[in-house]
């Protein structure tokens, strides 16, 4: 059709489907046959292919056709408009009920649970914006200061080379270089690192999250500041999403909600991210406690290690132990969001009842595709995690299901990380798990680089991606499990998990509250500092997540 009303431009083609999770499969068929209009038939058969492709998948069925239906909505984005008639209804009125009845859309509910969904998700805002001083649609994360000697530092004047020429460099497992001979990137790597350092060729949204009671620490709005300023610095969208709003959308889902867990909403902050920016290469998904180096503030890239990342692959995470999700690079298209969609049908199907979550959703995934599913290797690995051959729910034995979370018989064991590192021994060995650790060793390609999984590790011109509660600016330490810096390596991090107390040292926020929330500070680098100013975060149409301008208009409704 043409025309719609004031929702949209009256020159876009669009189509109006009623009751969209009420068509059955069979239906569709029909559907698609008697439309005339190539757009509508084209946007059709992609939602079919895809809706049937994830409702009859024989481990974690997704049977919710919103995700697909957006998909199907995004990638016909530039040649029709689709709206999702009953919630278009209910989003237009007025009295907090329905406009049609029945009322079948998703996120359409009955007037008293509406309206006592609504005003939680408002308040939750209203409580948001309080802590970070706002108003309007708007929230402010604090500004911040670093110290001047930091920012303005290229990150690679800081990085020497993981040296232990004599046998004595690795000092209670740290590479140091305290007894080898400090070795200096050559003029050539450091040239090419420069280089690539500045460069920015990625289109490239940072996504982070947090909870309403998360705001209140201002450890936590400093590094949600740190965050922006990085994005902000080189050109990338940021988004913040709050984690309150995800699990009061979820309320609604019945059956699917009771299997749902505050834990899973960064799934889906980062599904909402993408379907938000399509035109976006990567979508960088970080945990609120996650930072940047404050020499990466200003003068280094996520192209750093976006350029490496080979193009089949569609998930890279640092090589920290258990498939650690603090910080994902996810590639955004097609494949990319399938993927996504996946971790999360993981999690909604009941798979994972233990920590660590999404963690453990993405560890199942990529043994899945490793034991043959979705297009993983099969042949020989399939073997190995069946008797048959066939790929099951418990590829190479893990389960991440009370009472077996971690292959412990207990229901206290909280940790499915043991089950992860078993499979793994199962598949690599046991050398070949402590080589998983470090980055895969160039052996292990030839089975681990057929999944959509990618570990990135630190070269000799880079240097590792993620930290855990480092304690250095200039090197690595293994107190909090990380991995010594290989050999010949770049002995430095790009982002660290936590480091509470190195944050104390770096960042001085500047808050509203000064006299309550501002962070101490150590004078080591002196008094001269630099302000980042944070710009303002607008309430994105989904209402889960605030945003550097507005990326999608609020009458379209997908």
């Amino acid at each position: 059709g043409s025309g719609g009303g004031d929702w949209v431009d009256a020159s876009t083609p669009y189509v109006l489907v009623p009751a969209m999770h009420r068509l059955l499969v069979d239906e569709l068929d029909l559907v698609v046959a008697n439309t005339g209009a190539r757009p509508v038939k084209e946007w059709l058969d992609t939602f079919r292919t895809a809706f049937v492709a994830q409702a009859t998948h024989p481990h974690f069925p997704q049977y919710d056709p919103h995700y697909t239906f957006v998909e199907a909505s995004v990638q016909h984005r530039e040649r029709m408009v689709v709206g999702d008639l009953p919630t278009l209804a209910c989003k237009q009125a007025n009295d907090g009920g329905c406009l049609i009845s029945p009322c079948w859309c998703r996120g359409c509910d009955d007037k008293e649970s509406g309206k006592t969904r609504r005003d939680a998700k408002a308040k939750a805002i209203a409580s948001a914006k309080d802590i970070l001083g706002a108003s309007g649609g708007l929230l402010k994360l604090p500004d911040i200061a670093v110290p001047t000697s930091l920012y303005e530092r290229l990150l690679s004047k800081n990085w020497t080379l993981c040296s232990n020429e004599d046998g004595k460099g690795w000092h209670k497992g740290v590479c140091t270089n305290e007894h080898g001979v400090p070795r200096t990137l050559s003029p050539e790597a450091a040239a090419a690192s420069e280089a690539t350092l500045l460069k920015r060729d990625h289109n490239v949204v940072i996504v982070t999250g947090s909870s309403v009671q998360m705001l209140w620490n201002p450890w936590t709005r400093a590094m949600l500041s740190n965050k922006q300023a990085y994005a902000e610095a080189h050109g990338y969208g940021f988004e913040l999403a709050l984690s309150d709003l995800h699990v009061l959308t979820q309320d609604r889902m019945g059956a699917e909600f009771d299997r749902f867990k505050g834990e899973f909403v960064k799934v889906l902050m980062v599904w909402e991210a993408m379907v938000r920016n399509p035109d976006a290469d990567w979508i960088v998904l970080t945990d609120h406690d996650m930072w940047f180096h404050p020499m990466a503030l200003k003068n280094a890239s996520l192209d750093l290690f976006l350029d490496t990342i080979p193009p089949h692959k569609l998930f890279a995470h640092a090589n920290y132990h258990s498939l650690n999700t603090g910080v994902v690079l996810l590639r955004n298209s097609v494949l990319g969001r399938d993927l996504v969609l996946k971790w999360w049908s993981v999690l909604s199907s009941g798979l994972i009842e233990c920590h660590a979550w999404d963690q453990a959703a993405a560890q199942f995934l990529m043994l899945y595709q490793l034991s043959g599913g979705d297009g993983g290797v099969g042949a020989k690995a399939a073997a190995e995690s069946a008797a048959d051959g066939s790929v099951t729910s418990r590829p190479f034995n893990y389960s991440c299901i009370k009472p077996h979370c971690g292959n412990f018989d207990l229901d206290e064991y909280w940790s499915c990380d043991k089950a992860f590192r078993d499979a793994i021994i199962s598949v690599f060995t046991w050398k070949g798990w402590k080589g998983f650790e470090d980055g895969l060793t160039d052996g292990m390609y030839a089975i681990a680089d057929k999944t959509r999984f990618h570990i990135v590790r630190e070269t000799d011109t880079r240097p590792r991606l993620q930290c855990m509660d480092c304690r250095w600016l200039d090197r690595m330490d293994t107190h909090a499990k990380n991995r010594p810096t290989m050999e010949g390596m770049v002995q430095g991090w790009f982002m660290t998990h936590k480091a509470f107390v190195l944050m104390k040292k770096v960042h001085l926020l500047m808050d509203k509250d000064k006299e309550k929330s501002r962070l101490q500070t150590s004078d080591e680098w002196g008094e001269a500092r630099t302000a980042l100013s944070a710009a303002p975060l607008h309430l994105t149409a989904t209402g889960n997540s605030f945003a550097l301008g507005i990326q999608q208009p609020e009458a379209v409704v997908l």
